[in-house]
């Protein structure tokens, strides 16, 4: 993750967009999109005058392949939810989590092992890891809970708030800097998801109360999820991102085990073929979007790709009106214009 004060020193990657820098400057080649580590080299310290227009352009440059890694993210777990509500009505949520974690883990881990990207643990790593694994189970599973005994329309939109405690972070505890216009598009993008996740005419029908049993497991979630991913931010900036993503699922498989053995629950593998492609194609997008958002908070700014990532409700809703001609109510439209002018925002 990487200060861009434009008074300090401010990172260049080459090779990307084409960008000319100035001469001297001393910039390294970004390996691969997809290497554990990517290398960059942080040069020159720049007075607070007028930048040079080849450093502006490296800035933005910073700035869309930022909001690219989030795009990415955003369009594989939406996708990735969208296949997994069927599998999750035929195994269970406890067995679907479970194997789709398992799947995508089994996909990182080949990566890690053909590329060699499985050494340099260190103990903060895997601690880090280790509490993001729980926290995220503990997320996941008061979701699904709040999602059974609670109304959607409010569980979703106040789950889906975890990114605004990645966001404060970003800002207080990071010292990343946005401008004016970006913080209306994070500000956009993060009220776009929220109103997508809701139905807000179904809330008019039926009435709003916080005694809905399903809010506290929401607010559980939000919070679970958001500090879990502030503990797997910690972790990729100790040891990369392909371990972090490994050592997370491992510790998930590893809580939802012991919590399927303590509530007897079965973990059988799915069965039929069906089953079998959906949890496939749900793990790979799963951990797709993963490695892009570890990517993305390790080299660009995490102020910028978590909004974007947790505004996949977007591509759910939009997926679920083109395929099975479901009708979208007013405030998803809302919400879907509005993450849209956030990412055109923070393009420029």
């Amino acid at each position: 993750m990487h200060d861009l004060n434009l008074s300090g020193s401010v990172l260049f990657s080459s090779g990307i967009l084409g960008l000319a820098l100035p001469p001297g400057s001393c910039v390294s080649i970004l390996d691969t999109m997809f290497s554990s580590r990517p290398s960059y080299l942080i040069c020159g310290t720049l007075s607070s005058g007028a930048l040079p227009r080849s450093s502006k352009y490296s800035i933005i440059a910073v700035r869309l392949m930022g909001v690219v890694f989030g795009l990415i993210s955003m369009v594989s777990w939406g996708a990735g939810d969208f296949v997994a509500a069927s599998l999750s009505r035929s195994l269970g949520n406890l067995r679907a989590i479970l194997w789709v974690t398992v799947f995508g883990n089994i996909a990182i881990l080949s990566y890690g092992f053909f590329t060699g990207a499985l050494g340099g643990l260190t103990v903060p790593g895997v601690l880090y890891a280790g509490a993001a694994g729980f926290l995220h189970s503990i997320g996941s599973l008061s979701f699904y809970k709040g999602l059974k005994v609670g109304r959607v329309s409010l569980v979703a939109p106040i789950s889906s708030g975890w990114s605004v405690i990645l966001v404060l972070a970003a800002i207080l505890l990071y010292g990343e800097e946005l401008t004016f216009f970006q913080y209306g598009a994070v500000a956009l993008v993060i009220t776009g998801g929220v109103l997508v996740s809701a139905n807000l005419k179904e809330l008019r029908y039926s009435g709003f109360t916080l005694a809905d049993p399903g809010i506290p497991y929401a607010f559980v979630a939000m919070f679970a999820w958001g500090f879990g991913w502030l503990f797997f931010n910690e972790s990729v900036k100790t040891i990369g991102w392909v371990l972090p993503n490994i050592l997370l699922a491992s510790f998930i498989i590893l809580f939802l085990l012991c919590y399927a053995g303590l509530s007897r629950q079965s973990v059988k593998p799915p069965a039929g073929r069906s089953d079998w492609m959906r949890a496939l194609f749900v793990g790979f997008a799963t951990i797709l979007a993963y490695i892009a958002y570890s990517i993305g908070i390790e080299s660009y700014l995490t102020s910028i790709v978590a909004p974007l990532a947790a505004a996949y409700p977007l591509v759910t809703v939009i997926l679920a009106v083109l395929i099975f001609r479901e009708r979208s109510v007013f405030n998803q439209k809302v919400g879907i214009v509005a993450v849209i002018s956030g990412v055109i925002l923070m393009s420029t």
